[in-house]
Formats: structure tokens, C-alpha cells, sequence
């Protein structure tokens, strides 16, 4: 059913005290009300799930419980949960302000340019606070993006909102809730999107830095499986924010590019770990490498990550602060047009399963396979060629890439399969000439 068919009309009550104003948004999940809490005589924003199913059910608790016990101010507040008319609905408190993208917008409008380099440091630093007090929680979000970032429309401090595909971690083999299995193209890693992909910390990593990239030059992030298909086709990455929006400091740019890398190996180690290069971009820039973002000890001649020699003198702060005053403009803007902003991204359910990545050890199976053709190979080339095939495609299985390595491990264990069967065949006809 349509969102637009099934919204609750103004004036009607929900639970006996909460009075319906307006929509505040709506989507393929279900529809966001301001509403009016009659008991407490305030303003609150209920949420509506179409769906009436366990699986809704569990995942709409799980929301809840996490909004009503997460105390964070950069958090949104959740006060209580009901089922009435066949459909969940939770209560949370009303944030009165623009998000994240109709702040872009507006500040397209006004000023031609995406928002001001140090404007997005200073909002995203405390966002990313907010995430890590989610993730002390053994709690990850899996959905930061732009729209769920608004800003309080007295204190204009960013809240962090909509933790509708939320998951708990403390079981690291937990599988997430059908109801859950979604993500928002452009904000959403590899391993969000693939089939039984492992989500983590590192994966609401990804997703503020894309966040970053969309605040620092307006326009929305590539999706990574359209990264990763360009990269393996040998074809340039994803432009860096300073492509964009030459204005941007590449220290910042490095950064953000690290919280977006592919791999979740290459990402920060943790969510207070980029808070704390954002701030350190923010404040003190001569402590960061340029090259990788990562923060290292003032007066250090070389990165503690990538080993890159360091900066000496304090190079960007006076261009960072420069750039309150001057809106960043895109090259684009130079011809006097300005780009068209694209439209929140809806999260999908769909699954998307991403290919095997080409392993070295394949090529090992392989060789080993064909020195087991050989009549005078030793024992040791069949033994080993079994136990590595298996470890070889377990790592392909669990990992993204070319499927060559797939062919390579199974080919190999062939060969040595035909070896056997030779060797075999050469004992038998030496001791039964006659055979």
C-alpha cells in the first residue's frame, strides 16, 4: 500500500493521548507524525511501521529500547512504543530543525556552494561522539546518511536519528533481523550490501565518511559496488571531496577517503579514532598526515600509519578558517550554473551479492596441482594441495573479487587428483606387467 494512501489523518488520536498534526515524512517502511502528546502537553514525532509481522515486531523493540535507554544528547530521545490498528508505533522526541541534506540545500541556494569545510568538521565531530556512545553500547547504527542528521532548530547541535536498521554486536556471529536487512545506496559498504555480510563498527565508519563527502561537496557518494566494479576494471575511484570542491584541505580529503575505503582493514580503527583526526583537522591540522588523516604526535617528522614525512609548519589552518567566510564552490559553479543536488536515496531491501576475490594461494593450488603430474612428484605436493584447495576457497567465499580464483583452486585439486590416479595407474602396470 502506498505511503501516501495509508497516512493517518490530522485530528485523529493514537493510544488515547497523542494527536496527530501533521506528516513529517514518509517512505516504503512506514510514516513519520509530529504529533501532540495531550498528557504531557508537548510536541512529539511518532514513527509507523505498514508492516505487522515478528520479525517488524522485534526489530521495531529493538529500536525502541535503544532510543529509551541511549541517554546521548547527540542521540535522539525515544520515550515509548504501542501497537494500535494493526501497525507499531514508537514515540520519540520532536527535532525541530532542517537535517543534514536540507541544510545543503538551503546553503546551495543561498551561497552557491556546498557548506564550509570547517561548518562540517565541527557538526560531524560531535555525530561522530554520538555514534561511538552507540557503539559502547554494543549497538551499530547502519544507517548514517544525511537525512538522518538534523539539526535542533533552538541549540542547532546535530542529532543522530532513525536507528530503524540498528543490530546489537555483542554476539559477533549474531545474524541481522529480516526486517533490518536494508541499506542506503552511497552510504552503505561491501558488507552491508552482499548476502551474509559481516556489518561492524567499521561499517558505520563507512557511512560517516560518505556522509562527510556529501556535507563537504553537496553531491552524493558513488555506491561501492559501483566502486569496486570500476577499481577491478582499472578505472580511476571515486573522486576525492578537493575534485569536487578544490577549496577542501587534503588532509581532510584523506580523512574522509580512509573512512571510505573498500577494504574494512584499511578503515579507522574505530569510530573515536576519526572523531579525533576530524578534530585534529578542526584545530590543530599540523598534527595530521596528509596522505592517510591519521592524527600523530605533535612535532613527529613522519606518519605512525603510512610513514609519509609530516608537515612543519601549520599550513591549513589559516585556509580552513578562511573558508567560514567563503562558501567552497565547485568547479562547476564557475560558469555561473549550479549543480543539481540529488534526492535522499530511500534504503533497499535488496540483496546484492558481490563476487569472490582473486587469492594468491589459488595460484600455489594450481602449480602444486601440476607438479602432481609429474611421476616423481613426492608425497608431500598431493597432502598439501587438499588442505590448502579448502583453506583457498573458504577465504574466496568470505571475501570479493574475480572468480578466477575459484577456477584456479578447483583446477588445481584436479591435477592432483589425475596425478594420484597416474601414479596409480604406473604402480600397477610395474608390478602387473600384464595387467
Amino acid at each position: 500500500m502506498p505511503a501516501e494512501d495509508s497516512q493517518l489523518e490530522p485530528g485523529t488520536l493514537l493510544h488515547g493521548r497523542y494527536r496527530i498534526e501533521r506528516v513529517i515524512s514518509h517512505g516504503g517502511f512506514g510514516n513519520v507524525y509530529l504529533a501532540h502528546d495531550q498528557l504531557f502537553d508537548r510536541e512529539v514525532a511518532i514513527k509507523e511501521a505498514f508492516f505487522n509481522d515478528e520479525e517488524t515486531r522485534k526489530q521495531f523493540d529493538l529500536e525502541a529500547q535503544i532510543l529509551i535507554h541511549i541517554t546521548h544528547r547527540g542521540i535522539v530521545r525515544g520515550f515509548a512504543t504501542f501497537e494500535e490498528n494493526h501497525r507499531f508505533y514508537l514515540v520519540m522526541q520532536y527535532i525541530a530543525g532542517m537535517n543534514l541534506e536540507e541544510k545543503q540545500i538551503a546553503h546551495f541556494k543561498q551561497q552557491r556552494g556546498p557548506i564550509p569545510e570547517t561548518q562540517v568538521l565541527s557538526l560531524m565531530v560531535p555525530i561522530c561522539a554520538a555514534t561511538q556512545a552507540l557503539h559502547d553500547g554494543h549497538i551499530l547504527h547502519r544507517d548514517i546518511k544525511p537525512a538522518n542528521i538534523k539539526f535542533d532548530g533552538t541549540t542547532d547541535e546535530p542529532i543522530l536519528l532513525d536507528l530503524g536498521l540498528a543490530k546489537l554486536f555483542k554476539d559477533r556471529d549474531s545474524q541481522t533481523m529480516i526486517a533490518a536487512q536494508a541499506y542506503t545506496p552511497g552510504y552503505a559498504p561491501l558488507e552491508q550490501c552482499e548476502e551474509n555480510g559481516s556489518t561492524t563498527e567499521r561499517t558505520d565508519i563507512y557511512a560517516l565518511g560518505a556522509t562527510v563527502f556529501y556535507a563537504l561537496t553537496g553531491r552524493q557518494p558513488w555506491e561501492s559496488l559501483h566502486r569496486l566494479r570500476e577499481v577491478h576494471a582499472g578505472r580511476p575511484d571515486m573522486p576525492t571531496p578537493s575534485h569536487l570542491a578544490p577549496r577542501i584541505s587534503k588532509t581532510t580529503d584523506a580523512i574522509v577517503m580512509r573512512a571510505l575505503a573498500l577494504e574494512p582493514a584499511d578503515r579507522y580503527a574505530s569510530v573515536k579514532d576519526m572523531q579525533a583526526a576530524l578534530h585534529a583537522a578542526l584545530t590543530a591540522p599540523e598534527t595530521l598526515c596528509a596522505r592517510c588523516g591519521t592524527v600523530n604526535v605533535v612535532g613527529a617528522e613522519t606518519c605512525v600509519y603510512c610513514k609519509s614525512a609530516l608537515p612543519r609548519t601549520v599550513s591549513m589552518r589559516s585556509r580552513a578558517v578562511a573558508s567560514v567566510g567563503a562558501p567552497t564552490v565547485s568547479p562547476m559553479l564557475n560558469s555561473g550554473e549550479v549543480p543539481p543536488l540529488p534526492s535522499t536515496p530511500e534504503p533497499v531491501h535488496a540483496r546484492i551479492l558481490v563476487t569472490p576475490r582473486r587469492s594468491p594461494l589459488a595460484l600455489v593450488v594450481l602449480i602444486l596441482g601440476a607438479l602432481s603430474l609429474c611421476p616423481g612428484a613426492g608425497a608431500f605436493v598431493w597432502l598439501a594441495v587438499f588442505p590448502m584447495g579448502a583453506v583457498t576457497l573458504t577465504r574466496i567465499r568470505r571475501s570479493r573479487g574475480a572468480r578466477s580464483g575459484i577456477g584456479q583452486t578447483l583446477l588445481g585439486m584436479f591435477l592432483t587428483v589425475v596425478g594420484l590416479v597416474e601414479v596409480i595407474l604406473i604402480y600397477v602396470l610395474a608390478v602387473h606387467p600384464k595387467f
